[in-house]
């Protein structure tokens, strides 16, 4: 539009008045304006672009706070397993000491029962005699 009329515009005298038909003119106006509102338009998308930067940054901290915890738990998962299987086998071992104990318990019952009888069968026979 502008260049249709650079012709009619004189570039050496700057006091001259250029005529310039009215429709260029409101067109020229139109344009300008259009280019304002594009140029607002441009703004506005280039804010919403950086406001959807931020929060794209804010949700990918979210999410490898997330993965960095999953990774924790898993460890801490696999290491209650292993202290499970642990507090298991020291059952177990603990168990085979009970039965141990308990055995040698009442072998020292039956063994002292025995020698009770005998001495009580000994002292009977004793007397008798």
């Amino acid at each position: 539009m502008i260049l249709m009329t650079l012709p009619s515009i004189s570039q050496t005298d700057t006091s001259s008045v250029v005529c310039i038909p009215k429709y260029q003119l409101i067109q020229g106006i139109n344009d300008i304006e259009l280019g304002d509102i594009r140029r607002d338009s441009i703004k506005v998308l280039n804010l919403s672009i950086h406001y959807y930067e931020e929060r794209f940054k804010k949700n990918e901290k979210i999410i490898n706070k997330y993965k960095e915890n999953e990774i924790i738990f898993e460890t801490n998962a696999k290491n209650l397993g292993s202290i499970i299987k642990n507090k298991n086998e020291e059952i177990t071992i603990a168990n085979k000491e009970t039965k141990k104990f308990k055995n040698q318990r009442n072998g020292i019952i039956i063994g002292g029962v025995v020698i009770g009888v005998s001495l009580v069968v000994v002292s009977v026979y004793s007397a008798i005699k």
